[in-house]
């Protein structure tokens, strides 16, 4: 059952894959025997992994329990010709998309694009700040990053990744027309969904968010307060939370920021199809910007805007009145009452994914322990940020440790 001999004449065998109702293609590769192989499985936009057919067979033999898991076929030692064949199922839900649950079931592990679009301003270079054609890429690789590119999303893809996180600041990127009109510039808005794009066409779901628009972290001060505004329009001021009796806007008044910001962006990504995930923001904080557990009048605060954010997406319509949304707890906390009390309301069922974030030194026997209130709670998570050793120097054997039991 060879498939040939490699330049230093190991043999090689054929991979087929027989995809139906997923994302990519059907076709033949190759692969050395004796080495590893993995690849992810995508389901296609109005289908999930959980209920699909799967058969992995090598050499003729089926592997299926052993070699398939959640979507990922992963085989350590090639020995035959490998066959998958996977036709994933229906979504169960009665708009046709994936339900929160099931996309959140259908990710194996993501990857953040970040410090690329998230780039503040105050490192990017002046021709930028025109908003000319170059503006996004301007602010993508401001930070000393690469620039996303089609190669570089297939190559993450290929790893075994099947989501990405892309993390965006937008409030940088606000054109006034001297009317009292302000939209998001659109050579900006035109590179994000290229980003968008090239991690949809590898196959992959994508969580696109509004990020550092809480604060202006590249001066230590807050938006309102950093001179930075330059813009008749409030949206200008942080998503942050403001209790009452502060001198700073309410959260009423923010909720309408938060609704003029995602009214734009939702619109402009209202064709996209169940693959596009929407996070309304990112790690807010009260207008201290304490990290201690929130107040109770906190909380509501965050369950606010969150509510704001998804009835603005809910209210462009289209694709949009059935796309799962990510809302995060205050803080993106994984612990306490920042997590029992977190609470939304949707127009649609389980379409909303609680994301909160973890970074902790804990090891192995304490992370079930650190995610037991997270995991309780009614709506399907992911863990939109993590790492371990913050606190600890560690080596990359310790990292992988932690990686796999995480």
């Amino acid at each position: 059952g060879s498939g040939g001999s490699g330049g230093s004449g190991s043999s090689r065998y054929t991979v087929t894959k027989n995809l139906t109702n997923c994302s990519g293609s059907n076709s033949v590769t190759s692969v050395t025997s004796g080495s590893s192989y993995m690849n992810k499985i995508t389901a296609a936009s109005g289908y999930t992994l959980t209920g699909a057919t799967v058969s992995v067979t090598m050499g003729g033999a089926d592997i299926t329990s052993s070699a398939y898991s959640n979507g990922t076929v992963n085989i350590s030692n090639v020995t035959g010709n490998i066959v998958i064949t996977v036709s994933a199922a229906v979504s169960t839900s009665s708009d046709g998309w994936r339900t929160a649950s099931q996309i959140v079931n259908d990710i194996t592990v993501g990857w953040n694009y970040a410090n690329a679009l998230d780039a503040t301003q105050s490192t990017v270079r002046p021709s930028a700040l025109n908003h000319t054609n170059n503006e996004g890429t301007d602010y993508e690789n401001s930070w000393g990053n690469p620039l996303a590119s089609q190669e570089m999303m297939n190559v993450v893809a290929d790893k075994g990744f099947n989501a990405v996180r892309i993390p965006v600041t937008w409030n940088h990127h606000l054109v006034d027309d001297g009317n009292g009109n302000i939209t998001i510039s659109a050579p900006f808005l035109n590179r994000v969904k290229a980003v968008v794009d090239m991690c949809i066409n590898a196959g992959m779901i994508v969580m696109l968010n509004s990020h550092h628009d809480t604060a202006d972290y590249s001066s230590g001060k807050t938006m309102s307060s950093a001179g930075n505004t330059g813009l008749t329009w409030e949206m200008k001021v942080p998503y942050q939370l403001f209790t009452t009796g502060s001198s700073s806007p309410t959260n009423a008044t923010m909720c309408g920021y938060m609704k003029k910001l995602w009214t734009q962006i939702a619109n402009a990504f209202k064709d996209y199809d169940d693959r596009l995930i929407f996070e309304g923001f990112n790690e807010i904080l009260d207008s201290g910007r304490s990290w201690a557990q929130p107040t109770d009048e906190e909380i509501a605060n965050v369950n606010n805007l969150n509510n704001a954010f998804i009835q603005a997406v809910r209210a462009t319509g289209g694709n949009n009145t059935k796309r799962v949304l990510c809302c995060q707890t205050y803080g993106a906390y994984e612990r306490g009452k920042a997590v029992t009390g977190f609470s939304v309301t949707d127009s649609v069922a389980d379409k909303v994914i609680l994301q909160a974030h973890f970074y902790t030194d804990a090891k192995k026997g304490a992370l079930e322990d650190k995610l037991a209130t997270l995991a309780a709670t009614p709506y399907p998570v992911v863990i939109g940020e993590m790492a371990w050793g913050l606190n600890t120097v560690v080596n990359g054997d310790t990292k992988y440790y932690f990686a796999q039991n995480y």
